[in-house]
């Protein structure tokens, strides 16, 4: 058994150390409001925490009563950042800044552009326009693909992000550590490393069990 034991503890070393050196989708817990009143507001994103801002979240509004004001919110990149764009059924409009799904792939191939809309109200009485409705939605739901560059290397993230007529809320964000590695927009950090760090320890007290048991095999004991 103990050469047996040997033998998985170190395939179980080399899963470990093959998944940490594979990609892994880093992620920021994060709560932030851009508010469109009662003064232009503005916030940086720096996804990856170098020091470098990769986006830039911007909120405005043109107060027509008291109570009530259209807005126009914007996301606008910085140092090369782009966004996946795409066109609207409902309404048709397009290309727009477009919300994505939990689970939509962010990767090379998407249709990427600089800033743009997320929302636009351009007066009390009209309709929202140029921008993608569906931001408007419970937060977490959608998300703002992004490529933004490290070293000149792309690499790929999303914002959770919720715009209405008043706000644009920041949810968690997350970018891909690995250049030119897809990303699921919503995606969180993968539990393989967990699972096979649980899996580790399992095989350890299992080990141990074993050992105690053998060693209580040869003792005489009276209940």
């Amino acid at each position: 058994m103990g050469n047996r034991w040997k033998s998985i503890c170190a395939a179980l070393a080399v899963m470990v150390s093959a998944h940490l050196a594979n990609a892994a989708v880093i992620m920021t817990s994060n709560f932030a409001t851009v508010q469109a009143t009662p003064a232009f507001q503005t916030l940086n994103i720096d996804l990856n925490h170098d020091s470098i801002d990769d986006l830039r979240l911007e909120s405005d509004a043109l107060i027509e009563t008291s109570i009530w004001y259209a807005n126009k919110s914007q996301v606008i990149s910085l140092n090369g950042t782009q966004f996946v764009w795409g066109s609207v059924t409902l309404p048709p409009i397009g290309p727009v800044v477009k919300a994505l799904p939990t689970g939509t792939s962010i990767e090379s191939g998407s249709n990427w552009s600089g800033g743009g809309l997320l929302y636009n109200q351009t007066s009390r009485f009209s309709p929202q326009s140029g921008s993608d409705p569906a931001w408007n939605t419970t937060l977490g739901n959608v998300s703002l693909g992004v490529e933004f560059f490290v070293g000149g290397q792309p690499h790929y993230g999303w914002v959770n992000l919720k715009v209405d007529h008043t706000t644009t809320t920041v949810g968690n964000y997350a970018y891909e550590t690995n250049a030119n590695t897809p990303v699921g927009a919503g995606q969180v950090p993968e539990p393989g490393i967990g699972v096979v760090a649980t899996g580790l320890v399992a095989l350890t007290k299992l080990r141990r069990r074993r050992a105690t048991g053998e060693r209580r095999k040869g003792t005489s004991r009276i209940n």
